[in-house]
């Protein structure tokens, strides 16, 4: 037990009882007996393993001195105690427990105080008062704790009042620093809007106006009143409610529902009748009121994805997703509210102060450890892959009706709950294993995104969204492992049962032709099958024009929507630096290029880096980064003329020569050149990065795709020795880190498959146990 928990405890004596250590309680019982005992002479007696509760003992023994009036200290711990100064951590958390206990005691308590005593530890100590006082501390001296007396303590508008331009109508919620209401507009016709009211002067509408999507809830104004204090946030009315207020509605049935109607009809008791007209985008897709439950949490679900790609393209982390932050509008569109803990990662990277905050059930793993005083977490781990977790963790609880782990205890000290939902670090819930209506698929999803591990999660929401799209479509998943045959043939049939109700007819006709056995009518009977299979031809002749069509309007929409995002993007970066030098101008159009080519949009990033180019920035990683996206986008022949550039402008570009490589050694449209791709890599290896960079596994592994790529097609003993080079450089590759998993996966995202002649060498195999893994 951390020391700190004990030194929080006004009741000591229970809590030790309570924690069932009989160390802790021998020695509690000792100080009882006889106020003059102390730590050495207890353990005198007692087994040598009872040292490790060491910093508990001295807590108790702190508690039982500063309580009788006997001043102590952590240094004169410290002093008889000295292997406890080994241990940072240990010595931190000691630190925090005497703070704790003069705290509890009354006694006069001051951080300043701290920070003289333990210069070493200040900015430690720093973070660690100022968790403190959101975990329901109520030292004054803490200037950057929170104010905890909630609403009481705020000269709050309420419902019916008129405050600046507005005329309060309804509360529609309330926090610990705000309310929300229902207000007309006064100036503006007396227009139905949402306004959000609050004590602190916070940066969501700075936020929020980077963000333009039909999921995310739009700011239209921002209100100042300079005599109360207060902040206005004024957004649109869309007639929406949040999402845990329609799952309330249905919550305590004993059985999950089977029918997406069940939204609708919570949105029809929910939403007033002059709100159920009004929409929050006309162009979003129609909620599927007519499939199953689970079909229609998931279109949420990936709906939702779409909006956390959105925001974290442009750098914005929510950081508090939970069923309350998400609103339906009447017709059923889902939409993300209160970016109030929301910050750029771009530009707030160790920004501490402005981490804290969230909602216990829904945090992962790293949040919780940032936030856990004695843990060793930092608020820098929080990244896309935390709102993913918090995302999944909210569609869990809709699919199951339960939390993933459950409902913590409302608790005044918060310290012991948090340690308890750092066990989820532990394990993964299954949903399907609480709703047996749960694909395998879908529930591999929602695993993947609970993982503990954050790099085992989904790389990033446009990747998620990308897989709920194709369960949406009964296709199987992309960044799922292998799925069962009989899904997959389930999927097929799902996909195509027109087809296979065609395909059964004509084969019905057949059988019962030949039941029938009448050689009269066997000749009939085979016209009309000729007939059946010509229809049958046509209809799928005519399905694959559809779908070629619809593949077609899908490439020309993809490509329009992206030529439309990148102006508005570049509209919208161009005023913020209009008026900077044409050299800065040019960096920040080159870094909005690399957020797009970050995040797979690469015609975007071409744009963008097009523009930069045209600014000034001519360095050769433009045209590298520029030849990349022309790879991914299978254009090799733009892709090796991008190249050539940037070598031109730097010569000793390592990384170019090992791009250019590979597409000279897997392009099939005219430009393969394995003699020069070979040229190339051997210039690539000239520069290599060392091999402590973090990119020098996944640099000699392309070097190995590329030998292996060029060992198609030459004589038997040229082929050999390629692939014997390969081999080196895979190998050194998995020594450099590369785990067998990822290269496998490398492999599989290979449109080539240049590693397969690897992969099949029997060295290979060995070393990195692939027969093992299947």
């Amino acid at each position: 037990m951390l020391a700190s928990e004990l030194a929080r405890s006004i009741e000591l004596d229970e809590l030790v009882r309570a924690e069932g250590n009989p160390c802790l309680v021998a020695f509690s019982e000792s100080l009882a007996r006889d106020p003059r005992s102390t730590i050495e002479g207890f353990l005198y007696e007692r087994p040598l393993d009872d040292r490790s509760n060491l910093p508990a003992l001295i807590a108790i023994e702190l508690q039982h001195k500063l309580s009788r009036g006997i001043p102590d200290s952590v240094e004169s711990y410290l002093r008889r105690f000295p292997e406890l100064s080994a241990d940072r951590g240990q010595v931190l958390d000691l630190i925090y427990a005497e703070y704790c206990e003069r705290r509890q005691l009354q006694l006069p308590v001051e951080s300043e105080d701290y920070y003289r005593r333990f210069p070493e530890f200040q900015d430690s100590l720093e973070r660690l008062f100022r968790i403190d006082s959101l975990l329901g501390g109520d030292d004054a001296d803490l200037h950057a704790g929170l104010n905890r007396a909630g609403l009481a303590t705020l000269n709050l508008p309420t419902q019916g009042d008129r405050f600046l331009d507005f005329h309060l109508i309804a509360e529609l919620g309330e926090g610990t620093f705000g309310r929300v209401f229902l207000a007309e507009q006064m100036t503006l016709s007396d227009r139905l809007v949402v306004v959000k009211i609050t004590s602190q002067r916070t940066i969501e509408h700075q936020t929020l106006a980077r963000l333009r999507h039909p999921n995310i809830v739009p700011v239209l104004s921002v209100h100042q009143d300079d005599l109360t204090g207060l902040q206005a946030v004024c957004m649109p009315h869309q007639g929406a409610v949040a999402l845990s207020a329609v799952r309330s509605l249905w919550k305590d049935r004993p059985e999950l529902p089977l029918k997406a109607d069940v939204f609708l009809e919570s949105l029809e008791r929910l939403t007033p009748p002059d709100s159920r007209k009004l929409e929050s985008d006309s162009n979003s897709p129609p909620f599927p009121g007519r499939d199953n439950f689970v079909y229609a949490c998931c279109w949420l679900f990936h709906r939702l994805a779409l909006a956390l790609a959105h925001a974290h393209a442009r750098g914005i982390l929510h950081r508090d997703i939970k069923p309350s932050n998400i609103l339906l509008s009447a017709s059923g569109q889902p939409l993300l509210v209160d970016f109030n803990l929301a910050f750029n990662q771009f530009e707030s990277k160790g920004n501490h102060a402005a981490f804290f905050g969230g909602t216990l059930p829904y945090m992962p793993p790293e949040q919780l450890e940032a936030l856990h005083p004695a843990e060793r977490g930092s608020p820098d781990q929080v990244d896309p892959r935390s709102d993913i977790y918090g995302l999944a963790a909210t569609f869990f609880e809709l699919l199951t009706g339960q939390l993933p782990f459950g409902e913590p205890p409302k608790v005044r000290d918060l310290l012991p709950v948090l340690r308890d939902q750092l066990d989820r670090r532990q394990s993964v819930p299954s949903a399907r294993a609480l709703n047996p209506r749960v694909p395998r698929d879908l529930n591999a999803l929602i695993t993947k995104c609970l993982n503990p591990q954050s790099d085992h999660r989904y790389e990033t929401a446009a990747e998620l969204a990308h897989d709920l799209q194709r369960f949406l479509e009964n296709r199987s998943l992309h960044h799922i492992g292998k799925v069962p045959r009989r899904e997959v043939a389930l999927k097929f049939a799902q996909r195509n049962w027109p087809r296979l109700i065609a395909g059964a007819v004509g084969l019905s006709i057949v059988f019962v032709m030949l039941a029938l056995g009448y050689k009269a009518r066997i000749a009939n009977f085979e016209a009309q099958i000729a007939n059946d299979k010509a229809t049958i031809a046509a209809i799928e002749a005519k399905s694959a024009k559809i779908e070629a069509e619809n593949a077609n309007t899908n490439l020309v929409l993809e490509q329009t929507n992206a030529l439309n995002r990148f102006k508005r993007d570049f509209e919208a970066l161009w005023l913020t630096i209009k008026d900077l030098p044409r050299e800065k101008q040019a960096n920040e159009v080159f870094l909005m290029g690399w957020r797009y080519k970050d995040s797979s949009l690469f015609r975007p990033a071409l744009l963008a880096f097009s523009k930069a180019i045209e600014l000034g920035y001519n360095e050769a990683q433009v045209f590298k980064f520029r030849g990349d996206c022309h790879a991914f986008l299978d254009e090799d022949g733009a892709a090796i003329a991008e190249f050539d550039h940037a070598i031109q402008l730097k010569p000793d570009y390592g990384h170019c020569y090992k791009s250019r490589a590979i597409a000279l050694a897997s392009s099939e449209k005219g430009f393969r050149n394995p003699d020069k791709a070979i040229k190339d890599i051997e210039l690539a290896l000239k520069y290599p990065p060392p091999d402590e960079d973090p990119v020098a596994s996944s640099y000699y592994l392309d070097v190995a795709r590329v030998y292996a790529a060029a060992s198609r097609g030459p004589t038997e003993s040229r082929a050999a020795e390629l692939l014997e080079l390969g081999e080196k450089y895979l190998l050194r590759a998995a020594d450099l880190g590369h785990k067998p998993q990822s290269i496998l996966i490398v492999n599989e995202g290979d449109r080539f498959r240049m590693l397969g002649p690897l992969l099949a060498r029997t060295k290979v195999r060995e070393r990195l146990q692939l027969d093992k893994k299947k």
